[in-house]
C-alpha cells in the first residue's frame, strides 16, 4: 500500500463516521416567529415569540412544541375572556414579540405586546406564573 493509498482510506474512514455521527443525530424543529429565549431554574430552555407560540428543549436540538398561535396556545387558560378586551381596543387578534425571565423570587413574567400597524393603539403587558408553561 502506497502513502497516498493510506490517506485516501484514511479520509474514505473519517467520512463514514462523520456520516454516521451527523444521521444518527435527530433534531426536532419547532416554528416560533421573533424568538425570545430563556434557561428556567430546572435546566429546561422555554421559547416564546409572536402569535403565542411557545416550545421547550433540555438541550437546544431536540424541541417540544408547546402552543403554535393563539388559538392552541397553552400558557394561558382563559385568553380570550381575560386579554380580548385588550385586543379588541389594540384592534388586532393576535400578540407580538413575547417573551419572558425568571425573576428573583422564582416566579416567572411574560411580557407581550398587542398592536395592528395601522391603528394607533398599543399596549404591552405582563403576566406572571410558578411555572414557564403558565398558567399565566
Amino acid at each position: 500500500m502506497t502513502k497516498n493509498d493510506l490517506f485516501t482510506a484514511f479520509f474514505i474512514m473519517c467520512a463514514l463516521c462523520s456520516t454516521t455521527i451527523i444521521n444518527a443525530q435527530e433534531y426536532r424543529t419547532v416554528s416560533v416567529h421573533d424568538p425570545s429565549i430563556m434557561r428556567a431554574s430546572d435546566g429546561m430552555y422555554y421559547i416564546t415569540g409572536s402569535h403565542m407560540a411557545g416550545a421547550k428543549s433540555a438541550d437546544l436540538i431536540h424541541w417540544e412544541q408547546l402552543s403554535s398561535n393563539v388559538n392552541d396556545q397553552k400558557f394561558f387558560p382563559n385568553l380570550k375572556e381575560d386579554l380580548g378586551p385588550l385586543q379588541d381596543w389594540a384592534n388586532t387578534n393576535t400578540f407580538w414579540a413575547a417573551g419572558f425571565i425568571q425573576l428573583k423570587n422564582g416566579k416567572y413574567m411574560m411580557n407581550y405586546c398587542v398592536c395592528q400597524g395601522s391603528c394607533p393603539h398599543a399596549a404591552t403587558g405582563y403576566a406572571l406564573a410558578d411555572n414557564p408553561e403558565g398558567p399565566y
